[in-house]
This record gives structure tokens, C-alpha cells and sequence, in this order.
């Protein structure tokens, strides 16, 4: 509790400065020390004559006045004392004090040597010492004290006060305490200095200016106070109420007026409580409080005669050095051209709408985009379109439009990062940029950003909008609409991000990611829309996490080699004609798709994987995926891990599940998977000659009206239906065998039910299976459902013995 930072190393404090900081602070705590620990010794009382004498542990006998003989056990002493007190006072902070007090009697009074530490709830440290002489003076005691605090100021800042007080106490009639205190040292010390824009930023040449600079100052002050405070008992009750007067002064902080009322006293012999409250217009109004427990002595308990108040502990609210925090500016005016790492920040112009020198000066900007320009940012004014036209970005090179009330920032040595100054008031409208026939609109290199333009390729069906490579990339609020693919990213490295981007109606390919280890990300507002093929990634490791909405109407998500981990957490909406999904080409990425509608009415798979050496795919709760055409969903050589937690609703043409051509994966549908109408098998698994290791597991199957078998397994691993006994199955109205397997090692159905299907329930080649172990017999499957309902259970080269 008396651990205090002494001694702290303070910024720009040399060795001989920290160890004589470390002597005060030393030589002030070891006298707080002396005295708390004399304090817990009480002043003994004892006879001599006609008087009273007094012996303190640390002083020789005194005599006491004829008056102590009246009362002569009653005399108080010394006294420790830890105080908490809560919620901030003017300019002070909550804290918690541990203290102490020695007297020394006098013929006419007393000395009071006081000393106490503390450390304030935000871990910082202070130390008070204070002289008091008091005076017995009939029916009053009058005394004056000095004092000297250290106190931290919350940002490290150390403060030293001297102070003198006075006061006037009664035996619970009315009490008069005064004060003042004064900063010794420096009255203020900083906290931090910088700079701040409050003048105009302005456009000269190819240079960003500003015409003054605000100098801002961060300081902590220690403020002089001067307070006075008059006290009146309560009956009986050894406490009092007051109302106080202060006023508080200090530099940057002008000379501030304040009032506080409160009420103090004792709640038991031992322990003191108090609560006030202040106003002022330097810290407002504030409510603190708390409680002192006396502890050691005779000292400092609920006094019962005028003696009793001679050796109580001075009444103080200053034992804090005042602490204000001041910021401050200070208005430069004067030209300043700004810089970033110290040089100057350079910018060409491009106004399609301006006539001049075409210079790419503010005054005089480029008429048509230009050769590659060796400047920090190439601005293109509100209001331009630029037909036929494109740009090649230098490396570290910022593309940017203006309009459309979006903001660009820039970084400055001086102020941070700051808005570029519009030309265009906020009323007009981002730049338009139309690629030539063959061309991108924009060529990127590393380390750039494109912003806040739009780019309309609706009449170019050849090339389109962006072509990229090197490593990291920004693109904000940026439109490219039209053109044969959206942007083409080869061999990308670092991070590609991707913030209120939006394709629109690419006609082969929206987002084309060829080679690299780069990540892209794209935030929540950023969509695809009517595009052909919104992804296509070959031979890419790293990731892309998109967040924003994708509504494709043709070709879905394409993946060749890819390596990655690739995340689609917001909206993917497909009703096109090809597949919806595809990954393969050797792929053994990790594929999770969130919130994925992929609904297919004719053409391909809905779901298309094939040679997918590992990796995993998963499909949330919140997706899902149908068709009315096509094939379903098709795993060829598919190894990895396959997650559908999503329902499933397969209705028509042969779509249905096929896990063929040695796929060896592990393949889950915990959702209701629903198959009906299937011109084919409804669930396809099928390792062929060669046999495959799948491990299919179904929680909720419902099949119904297939011209073919419900449920084919040949040649293959598992087989598990209503896997866990969890979901209801159900396997109806089939020309064919309800459930035909060939080759399985290991078939498992339950809370399934099989019914009218011309082909029977079961088709098994025994011969060829493992049924549990048991070789050729029919024990694991029962044709009684426990009602008296029997169906047929047809063994093809094996015994045809049915329990």
C-alpha cells in the first residue's frame, strides 16, 4: 500500500537529476516512515504533583496546563491512519493514503508532526508532510500549519507545493479552516507537442500547400489554490457539516471560482467517513468521498472534549497537488508545402473539361490521361470522362477521381492524413474512363491504389476493365461496368483489398486470378452482378475472403490449383445454366461458403468437383443449393473433405449425387437432402473397376419418385443413412431397387424408410460384400419393421436368408 514510483526516470532527465530526485523522494518517504511508525506508540499520560505529564515514544516529559488535570485520561496521542477516498475532486483523482502523527504537548497546546504517502487508482504516487502548532485558547483552539506535497500527474508529470493553513476549532459548535497552496518548481510540464491543419489546404502546381500551421501543445499545470471553509457541528453526532469556498489559478487556465459543500464525521470511534460535492467552471461538478481508520494510538478517535481535537489530523483537500490538463494552438501563418518522408507531395491534374497549357499543373491540367507520370497521386477533377483512353500506373503511384462526395485522404509529415481539398464544391460526379478496343482502362504495378473512379466499358466486348500484377493493391469505390472481363490479377503477391468495389455484366470473366500467393479481401459492399463467371483462380495459394453479394446469371465460381483457403461469407446468388460451383484441376484448398443460393434450371452441375487431392469444402446452414435440370452435385476423384450443412433440393432431369471415379473423401450431408424426380440414380456411388475409399454419410434423406435406383453403392468404402440415428429417411416409389450395393464394406441405414419400389428394397451382391463381417449372410438387414410389415431383400450371388 506504500509502494510509491519513486525516483521515476523522467524523459530528458540526465543521471545526476534522477538520483537527486531519488534522494528527495528517498529522504520523504523514510520521514513519512519515522512518523507513522512513531504514531502507532501512544502519548502516555501520568501524575506528578498537580499535573499531568505527558511522554511521547520519540520525545523527553512535558508538562501539561492545569486544565488537563480536569480530565486527565482523555488527552489524545498519536495516531495511523489509511485513508480511501473515491471519486475526482477538483484537478485530484481517487486514492488511497497510508499516514501517520506524533505530538508534542506544550504548556499551551501541541506540535503536530504529520506525514502520509499514497498512490491514486491510476498507479501514480505522492507523499504529503505537515507541521502543525496548536493553541488552546478558552473555549477555542487556534493553530496554523505548513505543508509541502509531490504529486504525479496521470501522464508521469511529478508536481511539488508548498503550502500554509490556519484554523479556528470548537468543541461541536462552529469550525474556520483556511488555506493556500502554491506550486513550487515547474507549473507546467508537457505531455506532448505536435501540429494541426487549421489553416486552408490548397493546390499550387503539382504541390499540396497549406497557408499556416497550428502548433498544438499538450501540457499538464499545477494550479495554485486558495481555500476557506466554515464548519458546524451536528448535535451530538462528533461530525459536521461545511461549505467552502476555493479558487484555483494557473497558466493557460485563467483564475477560476469554486464552491464545495459536505459533511464529515465519525461513523464508529475508529473510522471517519466524509462526502462533498464541488462545483467550478474549470472541472465541473464533482461528488467524492470516503473513509480514514485510525489505527496505532489514542489519536485521531470521535474527540469528547476540546483536548481531544488538540492532536486530531489537519482537515485537508489540497494534499493533492490541483492538476489540469491544458491544450493549446498556436496559429503560424505562412506558406508550408507538405511532405511525406520529408518529400514534397506531388500530384498531376487531369480535367478533360479545362483548356490551357496541358501541363498537369493545378492552374493548367492534363486534357486526356497521359504517359505513365512520375508524381505520388494522378487526381482525376470531378466531372471528366475519358473515351478511348487508358493509364499505367508507376509503382507506389495513387490513381484518384473525385466526386460523388467521397473523400481521398493523403499522409503528411505534418499533420498525419489529411483530406485532398475538392475542386468540385461536393456537387459533382466521380471521373469516367472508357478503355480503347483490346485495352484495359487501367494497367496497376505494385504498391498503388486506384479510387473513386468509374469505369464503362459497355460498348468494348474485347479486354475491359483492370489488369494487374506485383504485390499489394487498394481499390475504393470504384465501378467497372461492362467489357469482356472486369480485372485480370497475374502472379499477385502481398494484399489485395477491395473496399465499395462494384462489377457489373462482364461477359466471360468478372474476376480473373491467375498464379501468386496474394490474399484478397472484399468488404461488405462491394458486389458482382450480372456477370459470367464471378471468380476464375488457377494456380493461386494464399486467400480471398469476400464479404460483399454476388448475383451471377451463367458460369458460377471456377477453381483450378488452388491451394488457398477461400471464404465467401456474404450472398452468392446463382441461376445460370453451367455449373454453379467448380474446383479441381489438382485443387487441395480449404472452400467455405457461408451464404450461398446457388439454383440450377438446365445445363451443368450444380456442384462440380473434381480431382481434388485434399483440402475441405464447406457448405453453411444458411446456403442452399437446387435444381430442376442437369446433373447435381458430382464429386469425380474428389479426396478431401466435404461439409453440406446446407439443405439440398434436387427436382428433375438426372440430377442427383454422384461420388464417382475414385473419389476417396469423406463426404457429409448433415442437411435435408431432397432428391425428387430424377431421371437417373438419385445417389450415385460408384468407385468403378478400380474401387474407390468414400465415406458417404446422410442425416436427413428424402428420395422420391426416381426412374432409377434410390441409393447405388458399388465398389466403395462406407455407406451411412440416418448416420448417428438422427433425421428421418425416406427412399420411395422407384422403378428400381430401393438401395443396390455391390462391393461395400460397410452399409449402415437407420430411421430409413423403403417403400413400392419395383426393384425391391434391397439389391445386394453378398458376394462381393462385406455385410458386418458375416460374409454371405443376410443378419444385419431385417425386412420387418417390428408391425408385422415385411418387404424383399433379393441377395445376387449369395445366401438369401432373411432373419
Amino acid at each position: 500500500m506504500f509502494s510509491l514510483k519513486f525516483g521515476e526516470w523522467m524523459p530528458g532527465m540526465t543521471f545526476a537529476n534522477r538520483m537527486k530526485s531519488t534522494r528527495v523522494w528517498s529522504l520523504l518517504s523514510l520521514a513519512s516512515l519515522v512518523i507513522l511508525l512513531a504514531s502507532v506508540f501512544p502519548a502516555k499520560t501520568y501524575a506528578q504533583g498537580n499535573d499531568i505529564l505527558f511522554r511521547s515514544a520519540l520525545f523527553d516529559d512535558v508538562f501539561g496546563t492545569d486544565d488537563f488535570v480536569n480530565d486527565p485520561f482523555t488527552a489524545p496521542g498519536s495516531s495511523g491512519w489509511i485513508t480511501h477516498l473515491g471519486g475526482d475532486g477538483p484537478g485530484t483523482r481517487p486514492f488511497t493514503e497510508l499516514g501517520g502523527l506524533v505530538p508534542i504537548y506544550t504548556p499551551n497546546g501541541a506540535w503536530l508532526f504529520q506525514g502520509s504517502g499514497r498512490i491514486t487508482n491510476d498507479g501514480k504516487g505522492g507523499t504529503s508532510l505537515v507541521t502543525t502548532r496548536r493553541f488552546i485558547v478558552g473555549d477555542f483552539i487556534i493553530g496554523g500549519y505548513g505543508s509541502y506535497d509531490i504529486t504525479q500527474s496521470r501522464n508521469n508529470n511529478t508536481f511539488h507545493q508548498l503550502g500554509i493553513g490556519g484554523e479556528v476549532l470548537t468543541n461541536g459548535l462552529w469550525s474556520l479552516r483556511g488555506s493556500a497552496v502554491f506550486p513550487v518548481g515547474p507549473q507546467t510540464q508537457n505531455v506532448s507537442s505536435g501540429m494541426g491543419a487549421l489553416g486552408t489546404v490548397y493546390y499550387q502546381g503539382n504541390n499540396l500547400l497549406v497557408d499556416g500551421i497550428n502548433t498544438l501543445q499538450n501540457d499538464d499545470v499545477a494550479l495554485r489554490n486558495i481555500s476557506l471553509e466554515v464548519a458546524r457541528g451536528l448535535g451530538d453526532w462528533s461530525g459536521e457539516a461545511f461549505v467552502g469556498y476555493y479558487n484555483l489559478q494557473g497558466p493557460g487556465c485563467g483564475s477560476t471560482d469554486g464552491f464545495q459543500v459536505g459533511v464529515r464525521g465519525y461513523i464508529t470511534p475508529s473510522l471517519k467517513g466524509n462526502v462533498a460535492v464541488s462545483d467550478d467552471p474549470l472541472f465541473g461538478t464533482n461528488v467524492f468521498g470516503g473513509f480514514t481508520f485510525f489505527f496505532g494510538g489514542t489519536g485521531g478517535r470521535a474527540p469528547e472534549t476540546l483536548y481531544d481535537m488538540l492532536t486530531l489530523p489537519v482537515e485537508r483537500t489540497n494534499q493533492q497537488v490541483a492538476i489540469k490538463n491544458v491544450q493549446s494552438g498556436t496559429f503560424v501563418p505562412g506558406t508550408v508545402v507538405l511532405t511525406d518522408g520529408g518529400v514534397p507531395i506531388t500530384i498531376t491534374h487531369v480535367n478533360n473539361n479545362a483548356m490551357g497549357l496541358n501541363l498537369g499543373t493545378f492552374e493548367d491540367p492534363f486534357q486526356t490521361l497521359p504517359a505513365t507520370q512520375p508524381t505520388d497521386i494522378v487526381l482525376l477533377h470531378h466531372d471528366s470522362v475519358f473515351s478511348n483512353q487508358s493509364y499505367t500506373l508507376d509503382p507506389g503511384q495513387r490513381l484518384l477521381g473525385e466526386g460523388d462526395g467521397n473523400e481521398n485522404s493523403v499522409f503528411t509529415d505534418q499533420f498525419g492524413n489529411i483530406n485532398l481539398p475538392s475542386t468540385d464544391g461536393g456537387t459533382g460526379v466521380r471521373p469516367t474512363i472508357t478503355a480503347p478496343f483490346a485495352q484495359y482502362a487501367v494497367y496497376g504495378a505494385s504498391n498503388t491504389e486506384v479510387a473513386n473512379i468509374v469505369i464503362d466499358n459497355l460498348g468494348n466486348t474485347f479486354r475491359g476493365g483492370m489488369m494487374y500484377d506485383g504485390m499489394n493493391a487498394n481499390f475504393n469505390h470504384v465501378v467497372i461496368d461492362g467489357g469482356l472481363s472486369g480485372m485480370e490479377i497475374n502472379n499477385g503477391t502481398g494484399l489485395y483489398a477491395f473496399n465499395d468495389v462494384h462489377f457489373i455484366d462482364q461477359s466471360e470473366g468478372t474476376i480473373s486470378i491467375s498464379g501468386g500467393s496474394a490474399d484478397y479481401t472484399f468488404d461488405a459492399t462491394s458486389t458482382i452482378d450480372e456477370g459470367a463467371t464471378p471468380f476464375y483462380v488457377g494456380g493461386h495459394t494464399g486467400s480471398i475472403t469476400y464479404d460483399g453479394t454476388i448475383n451471377a446469371d451463367s458460369q458460377g465460381l471456377q477453381f483450378f490449383d488452388a491451394d488457398g483457403t477461400y471464404t465467401f461469407n456474404g450472398q452468392f446468388t446463382n441461376v445460370g445454366n453451367n455449373a454453379g460451383i467448380d474446383i479441381g484441376g489438382g485443387s487441395s484448398g480449404t472452400f467455405t461458403f457461408v451464404n450461398t443460393d446457388i439454383t440450377r434450371t438446365a445445363g451443368g452441375s450444380v456442384i462440380n468437383i473434381a480431382d481434388h487431392d485434399t483440402g475441405t469444402v464447406n457448405f453453411g446452414p444458411n446456403s442452399s443449393i437446387a435444381a430442376t435440370d442437369g446433373v447435381g452435385l458430382r464429386f469425380n476423384n474428389a479426396d478431401g473433405t466435404y461439409n453440406f450443412e446446407s439443405p439440398i433440393a434436387l427436382n428433375g432431369g438426372d440430377a442427383g449425387i454422384d461420388i464417382i471415379g475414385g473419389s476417396d473423401g469423406t463426404f457429409t450431408f448433415s442437411g435435408p437432402t431432397n432428391i425428387t424426380n430424377s431421371t437417373g440414380i438419385a445417389v450415385n456411388i460408384d468407385g468403378g473397376m478400380a474401387g474407390q475409399n468414400a465415406n458417404v454419410r446422410f442425416t436427413d434423406l428424402l428420395i422420391h419418385q426416381s426412374v432409377g435406383d434410390g441409393v447405388r453403392a458399388v465398389n466403395t468404402d462406407s455407406v451411412f443413412i440416418g448416420f448417428g440415428g438422427m433425421g428421418t429417411n425416406s427412399i420411395e416409389n422407384f422403378t428400381g431397387s430401393g438401395i443396390f450395393l455391390d462391393g461395400i464394406n460397410n452399409f449402415t441405414l437407420d430411421n430409413t424408410t423403403i417403400t413400392n419400389n419395383g426393384g425391391g428394397m434391397f439389391t445386394i451382391n453378398a458376394a462381393n460384400s462385406n455385410l458386418s463381417g458375416s460374409g454371405n449372410t443376410a443378419m444385419p438387414f431385417s425386412s420387418n419393421d417390428g408391425g408385422g410389415n415385411t418387404g424383399t431383400i433379393q441377395f445376387n450371388g449369395g445366401a438369401n436368408t432373411a432373419p
